[in-house]
């Protein structure tokens, strides 16, 4: 019975030292999740504030490009709205014009190239111009000179401002109002633009 009861004392010795060592690893997993937790809810505070400040900087950043490039912005398409009202103008007051004057243009853009032509048999390519219209301006320009006119081609424009090509042996002279116009905006657009805008328009 003694022998008994000795082994029962020292199974009760082993079941409480494994209690008292099963104890100490739960307080010790405690202490170690917690001391984790910790340091993890730092870590997570950290990189949080870290993309704060970084989120905050980006958007200063932005805001700063945005107030710098602000009056370029404004010039710049204020520069444009003066170019497109420059022609719009410029092509509602070339289709205003006499059509003796239209003719006189293109006469006085042929006259210098008309000798570039050659002697060849000119082919001709109007736009926006009758044929009578076409002969009367090139009998000017070219006297005696061997004529064929090419079949019309049909636009998308309906109402084409008139232009002529002509093809000679050696080189293709194109005119027409259109160019006409781009020489004068070219040659007078501060005139033109300080005219249809005010002075204001000179500092785009």
């Amino acid at each position: 019975m003694e022998e008994l009861r000795s082994t029962e004392a020292l199974d009760r010795e082993i079941l409480e030292d494994a209690r008292k060592k099963a104890d100490r690893a739960l307080r010790n997993a405690d202490q170690t999740a917690k001391a984790l937790e910790i340091e993890w809810g730092k870590k997570i505070e950290a990189d949080l504030s870290a993309l704060q400040t970084k989120h905050a900087q980006r958007m200063v950043a932005k805001r700063d490009e945005i107030n710098a490039r602000q009056p370029l912005d404004k010039r710049r398409l204020r520069a444009e709205r003066a170019e497109r009202l420059l022609r719009l103008s410029m092509e509602k007051t070339l289709r205003a014009l006499p059509r003796e004057r239209v003719l006189a243009l293109l006469e006085r853009d042929l006259i210098p190239r008309a000798r570039e032509l050659g002697s060849a048999t000119l082919v001709v390519h109007s736009n926006g111009l009758s044929e009578a219209e076409t002969k009367t301006l090139l009998s000017h320009v070219l006297p005696g000179s061997s004529l064929s006119f090419a079949a019309r081609v049909v636009s998308e424009d309906t109402d084409p401002l008139p232009s002529l090509v002509i093809e000679g042996d050696r080189i293709t002279v194109r005119v027409g109002l259109a160019e006409a116009g781009e020489d004068i905006l070219r040659e007078k657009r501060a005139e033109l633009a300080t005219a249809l805008l005010g002075l204001e328009a000179l500092d785009d």
